[in-house]
């Protein structure tokens, strides 16, 4: 699967942008991607295997992570559930 580019969207006087993102599988809803932008990610709830660049690991709640800026990212393989 090729990852797909995601353009993210601030406004020109913030130096960052807040999103809360909800799904009942990850698996369902997150694809391989990738933005010009770092991602700080807190797992709430759930857990399953992060991809982010050539790291593979299993995350679950609580977990805050760091993905570097252009670094590939998928949230979850398989049928894990986010909440």
């Amino acid at each position: 699967m090729k990852p797909m580019f995601e353009a993210i969207h601030s406004d020109a006087d913030s130096s960052f942008r807040c999103l809360q993102f909800s799904c009942k599988h990850f698996s369902d809803d997150h694809t391989w991607h990738y933005h010009s932008d770092f991602e700080l990610s807190w797992v709430v709830r759930g857990h399953g295997t992060r991809f982010t660049g050539d790291n593979i690991e299993p995350y679950r709640a609580g977990d805050l992570v760091l993905a570097l800026a252009d670094a590939v990212r998928l949230g979850s393989r398989g049928r894990r559930r986010a909440s």
